[in-house]
């Protein structure tokens, strides 16, 4: 933050939006941030870090398939 004025630098987030709140704290944005919302105090991020790290590295993967009835006929792009 520049001299209290309350904005920040944009930063692209790596893997997901959740990373949002984590760079908030990192940039020690985070009580700024709860003083602007009104609210008690700063949360305890471990959960919050926990549950990004297993966004961003899961332990199992899955596959997906994307099936589309009219993918062959006249409107190729309608269901993808």
């Amino acid at each position: 933050m520049s001299s209290g004025r309350g904005y920040w630098r944009r930063q692209d987030v790596a893997h997901t939006i959740y990373e949002v709140p984590l760079m908030l704290q990192r940039e020690h944005l985070m009580t700024w941030f709860v003083s602007i919302c009104e609210l008690r105090s700063p949360a305890d991020m471990s959960a919050w870090r926990f549950f990004v790290d297993r966004i961003i590295s899961p332990k199992n993967k899955v596959n997906l398939a994307v099936v589309g009835k009219y993918i062959e006929h006249r409107m190729p792009k309608k269901y993808l």
